[in-house]
């Protein structure tokens, strides 16, 4: 976990413990101040602590969110349908780009910085999986491209072991 820079964890169902929004203390030097606000729009609100309130609070769900959906092939159905991960996670990158409509990236171009930044990475993995995937890359190729195509740092691609 030393590498997540931070994450959102939804309130349990029985309502005991409530959702919060985490930021990893491991590293601060790591957290640069232009992908602070992008993050924060992503994980906390209008991100996914607030799709986790509506949907805790909402009485029709569409299936794909309540219910694991079956798969093609011979996967398992007990893993959750990638329908709800392409709706989760597409919440949280609709929830960066209302940081131009919040006028959160106005006049401060290091926190829009940080919203292209987030953008030239899952753009680069996306090309760094079909390198690994199709073309055979090897690690250190893949962390190459990050490197020379997102902004980030070998660190941010790299984890250490911990014993």
């Amino acid at each position: 976990l030393s590498s997540i820079i931070a994450f959102f964890s939804k309130a349990s169902i029985d309502g005991r413990r409530k959702g919060a929004f985490y930021v990893n203390m491991h590293n601060l030097k790591s957290i640069t101040r232009n992908i602070v606000a992008t993050i924060t729009l992503h994980e906390a609100t209008p991100g996914h602590h607030m799709q986790d309130a509506i949907l805790s609070s909402s009485q029709i769900l569409p299936r794909f969110v309540t219910q694991f959906v079956d798969l093609p092939g011979d996967l398992p159905s007990s893993i959750p349908s990638y329908m709800y991960v392409a709706y989760k996670e597409g919440w949280g990158l609709y929830s960066e780009y209302l940081g131009y409509d919040l006028g959160i990236y106005q006049n401060e171009p290091m926190k829009e910085l940080g919203y292209i930044k987030g953008d030239l990475l899952r753009s680069a993995r996306l090309v760094v999986d079909v390198g690994l995937h199709k073309y055979g890359w090897t690690r250190e190729k893949a962390i190459e491209f990050l490197i020379d195509n997102t902004g980030f740092s070998k660190g941010d691609f790299t984890c250490k072991k911990i014993s």
